[in-house]
């Protein structure tokens, strides 16, 4: 059996179809080599060399490479990693080298590669200040022998 004309199209009256291998051309997020029949543009595609990309609405949704998966950057308000029984709770891509979590569609948290001495990477979402604030690092033994005391500014 030999569908290699290069036609859109899917096999219809068969039951127990069995084949030893199926190719698929690469395809593109607006046009999946293999997609739905009901949305066209909703499937799987080959990005470039042993990476697959999953295209929803016709937009690269997540490519899956051999050594991580790419997914959407998201926001704040709609994380790109998310849960199913509230999509406004997840992690996201701020920026070059920062990421953020959100609750409730606000960020709370987020981790930025940027420091300098005597800051942490971590920043909180201050509810005095509306605003999100560096935590730093007190002196040695500020919180007792051994420990530093993380700071948040007032």
């Amino acid at each position: 059996m030999g569908l290699n004309d290069g036609t859109r199209g899917h096999l219809a009256g068969y039951s127990n179809l069995v084949v030893d291998t199926v190719g698929f051309q690469d395809g593109t997020a607006a046009s999946p080599a293999m997609f739905f029949t009901d949305e066209t543009n909703c499937g799987f595609y080959r990005v470039a060399g042993s990476q697959i990309g999953v295209s929803l609405g016709g937009v690269t949704a997540y490519t899956f490479r051999n050594i991580d998966i790419i997914g959407l950057s998201g926001t704040e308000g709609v994380p790109g990693y998310g849960f199913n029984a509230q999509g406004t709770t997840g992690m996201w891509f701020v920026a070059s080298n920062r990421l953020g979590f959100s609750a409730g569609g606000r960020q709370g948290l987020e981790v930025d590669k940027t420091t300098t001495a005597g800051e942490t990477s971590l920043l909180l979402y201050d509810q005095d200040s509306t605003a999100m604030v560096r935590v730093s690092v007190g002196a040695d033994d500020s919180g007792d022998l051994g420990f530093k005391v993380l700071q948040v500014p007032n």
